[in-house]
């Protein structure tokens, strides 16, 4: 029995090493592809086996394939890919904002300040159409840095929607994919399985800031701020709620979501209104103070001056086209002093301020949100390499694996060939 005994160890340790081998060929294989998670074979001692001498060795035995995971990391990466990802969106479209402004050089200040230059430079010439002309067209252009901006915006707000229904397609697919492999999850999922439906989690906490939970079965629950989307092999699909552009809807009623999706979320509800509010509020301080001033001054005709601008929140326009029209006196009965047109450009003292502020909320948001994606995605890139370290592929290491399989496999051979050796002595005895 003692010799036979051996050939049944060494044959245990042959499949076991056979099976590393292929194993570790598999892990070379893939070492270059995304997602992949190393994967070792689990070895223990085979149940021993009792002989007049005591319990004794029964060889090896290979309880599966495993896959090297760390969930402590695997919820790292997930946490901080959420927050790095709602940052850095928000801060594309920020600085998306900020290029529609144009500042400082094609934008709302440069126009003023040109326009509070004509409106001095016909101070000194009251009568001179040309300079009248000048000043008009400035209006014209400032109106039109102004709808500029707010087309920009309006462009941006589509933009932004339509990225979210998009995010939201991806992630429900992620979801479907979730859900169909939980259905094999209690016959065992294969590791190579396993990697997709953790990747599809990765997915989901990048796009939607979901967190998953794993059963004693295999099977996995996903949620989303609370609410699940996943269990099982049932999913509740995210949609937006048609009138209310950014909300995102549940099954069970609108949700709060993390990720690129969150951060798409916060730019529809949040950041455009913000920056258009601060530019509505500077253009209602402008219209106001340029057509209270134009409305003391005279005109050749020696009449108070008619409004300059309007504006319905949606676009500025100038009301006057005949520079004949525009008041730039101070003094009743048609004498052309310039006074008034001088009481325009110093309006820039009041109305300037009003547009750095609007240029100073727009760059500060910006930079904030800038140094807060900066400092997120180093935490996400940080989490990423830990968690590499533990699931990558090295190949040094596969091929001192290798090498040492191939060497334990070689031995076993050995013991077959030495017990070989041993039974035909025995039977020719």
């Amino acid at each position: 029995m003692t010799v036979v005994s051996s050939l049944s160890i060494a044959l245990s340790s042959l499949r076991t090493s056979q099976a590393a081998i292929e194993t570790t060929s598999h892990n070379i294989a893939n070492a270059g592809t995304e997602g992949y998670t190393r994967q070792r074979v689990d070895r223990r001692a085979g149940f021993p086996r009792q002989t007049v001498y005591g319990p004794m060795g029964s060889g090896v035995d290979v309880q599966g394939i495993s896959r090297s995971r760390d969930s402590y990391l695997d919820a790292r990466v997930r946490t901080t890919a959420s927050t790095a990802n709602s940052f850095g969106i928000r801060t594309e479209f920020g600085q998306r904002v900020e290029d529609g402004l144009g500042e400082p050089d094609n934008g709302v200040t440069a126009s003023l300040g040109r326009l509070w230059d004509s409106f001095t430079t016909l101070s000194g010439k009251p009568g001179d159409a040309s300079m009248g002309t000048a000043v008009l067209s400035n209006l014209n252009d400032l109106a039109g840095r102004v709808n500029q901006a707010r087309n920009e915006f309006d462009n941006l707000g589509t933009n932004a929607l339509q990225r979210l229904q998009a995010e939201l397609d991806t992630a429900n697919g992620a979801m479907d994919q979730i859900a169909s492999l939980n259905k094999i999850a209690p016959t065992g999922l294969p590791p190579d399985l396993a990697d997709q439906r953790d990747n599809a989690i990765d997915q989901l906490s990048k796009s939607l800031g979901a967190t998953a939970t794993m059963y004693p079965d295999g099977k996995v629950r996903v949620s989303v701020n609370g609410m699940t989307v996943v269990d099982g092999d049932f999913v509740s699909k995210l949609s937006l709620d048609p009138l209310n552009p950014g909300q995102v809807v549940h099954p069970a009623g609108p949700i709060t979501v993390g990720g690129t999706a969150g951060g798409l979320q916060a730019v529809l509800t949040s950041d455009l209104p913000g920056y258009r509010a601060k530019l509505d509020n500077f253009v209602t301080s402008l219209v106001s103070a340029i057509n209270t001033q134009h409305q003391l001054n005279k005109t050749p005709a020696g009449v108070n001056g008619a409004p300059l601008l309007a504006d319905d929140g949606k676009a500025m326009t100038v009301l006057i086209a005949n520079p004949s029209a525009l008041a730039v006196s101070d003094a009743a009965g048609g004498a052309q002093n310039g006074n008034g047109a001088n009481a325009m450009a110093l309006l820039r003292r009041t109305v300037d301020p009003n547009a750095r502020d609007l240029v100073t909320y727009v760059g500060g948001t910006v930079a904030n949100l800038n140094r807060s994606s900066t400092n997120a995605q180093n935490l996400a890139d940080t989490a990423t390499q830990q968690r590499l370290a533990v699931t990558g592929v090295n190949l040094d290491e596969e091929m001192a694996n290798l090498i040492a399989d191939q060497k334990a496999y070689a031995a076993a051979a050995r013991i077959i060939t030495t017990v070989d050796s041993l039974l035909d002595t025995l039977i020719h005895m």
